[in-house]
């Protein structure tokens, strides 16, 4: 919750040069982008952290274990309710455009 815990930067003008050359040099400069990297770092490290530790609990055999104790039908209501769970906002996004939600 780190992203949400820091203060809003206020907004600011950048007056980008026409010539793509400087588009990166003008955009570089800006707090929000400096703040938008961060945040990318910070997103990139809990992969890679998560990833790791996915890797050591398949190496160290402790998936098979506890797929020991647990069947598949406490995974599959698992799933389900998961998947209930987020209904309100596949809703709420399905309703600000029909035609891209059916098709």
């Amino acid at each position: 919750m780190l992203l949400k815990s820091k203060p809003r930067l206020k907004t600011t003008l950048v007056i980008v040069n026409v010539n793509r050359q400087n588009d990166a040099m003008a955009m570089s400069h800006s707090p929000f982008y400096r703040h938008y990297l961060f945040s990318l770092l910070q997103i990139q490290g809990a992969l890679i952290v998560a990833s790791l530790f996915e890797i050591s609990l398949g190496v160290i055999g402790l998936i098979g274990m506890l797929l020991w104790f647990l069947g598949p039908i406490a995974i599959a209501s698992t799933v389900c309710l998961m998947g209930l769970s987020l209904v309100p906002a596949a809703a709420s996004f399905a309703a600000k455009n029909w035609y891209i939600a059916v098709a």
